[in-house]
């Protein structure tokens, strides 16, 4: 936003440069962010749902939703991962591989996995290297539990 000063004119001469450059650099920031991370997310999601991941992954994410008591989610009694189809499938995907908290449950708990699970998140973790690791929002976005001075900064830039 430019702020003008009320009491005195425009002077072509000297223009605020400094503001305009803030400008140039937030307009610049903002078209090479937009758009980049939902192609990505898709895409990680499209990677994930190929490998059929969800189907060994979900007792797992059932088990962390119950430990954390969260009443209104609709996955938490889910027989099978085939069950769900379209967005619902979607959301639940993007939610697995996008959830800090879950993640740092499976690794306190990685002692009671199956072998089928095992191999099912590391494929899982490939994914997230390769896709979700590179969103604009989680590297350069403002999260308070990784505090940053970096990021506090840079996510004033991001759409």
């Amino acid at each position: 936003m430019l702020i003008l000063p009320m009491e005195q004119t425009f002077n072509i001469r000297r223009p605020p440069v400094v503001t305009f450059l803030l400008l140039l650099a937030n307009v610049i920031v903002f078209l090479a962010a937009s758009g980049s991370d939902e192609e990505m997310l898709f895409a990680a999601a499209q990677a994930y749902d190929s490998q059929q991941i969800l189907e060994a992954e979900l007792p797992l994410y059932q088990a962390y939703l119950k430990s954390q008591s969260v009443e209104a989610s609709d996955w938490k009694d889910l027989a099978s991962a085939k069950e769900l189809e379209g967005p619902e499938r979607l959301y639940l995907t993007i939610q697995v591989l996008t959830d800090r908290e879950y993640a740092e449950y499976l690794e306190r708990n990685a002692d009671w996995f199956t072998f089928e699970q095992i191999d099912a998140l590391e494929k899982k973790e490939h994914i997230v290297k390769t896709y979700i690791d590179r969103l604009v929002y989680l590297r350069f976005g403002f999260i308070p539990a990784d505090f940053s001075f970096l990021t506090m900064f840079s996510s004033l830039f991001l759409p």
